[in-house]
């Protein structure tokens, strides 16, 4: 439970899942991500796999998503 995790530039991390409260990537995923409080997609990051966040989404200019996206339930409308 809790936790960051930064994915610096030029990494690149191959796993199953990753779970953590706030996650910053700028460097290259391969497999599930669980963001519990915020997830920051930097301009250079990549991510192929399923991306789950349950608060904050933050995705710059540049960034790539290969795989489901699943955000909190939207109100209103």
């Amino acid at each position: 439970t809790g936790g960051a995790i930064h994915i610096g530039p030029g990494a690149v991390v191959d796993c199953e899942a990753m779970e953590a409260d706030i996650i910053y990537v700028q460097g290259v995923i391969k497999g599930s991500v669980h963001a519990r409080k915020s997830l920051e997609l930097g301009p250079t990051s990549r991510i192929k796999g399923d991306v789950r966040y349950d608060d904050r989404l933050d995705v710059h200019s540049g960034a790539r998503m290969s795989g489901s996206i699943k955000g909190p339930e939207v109100e209103g409308e």
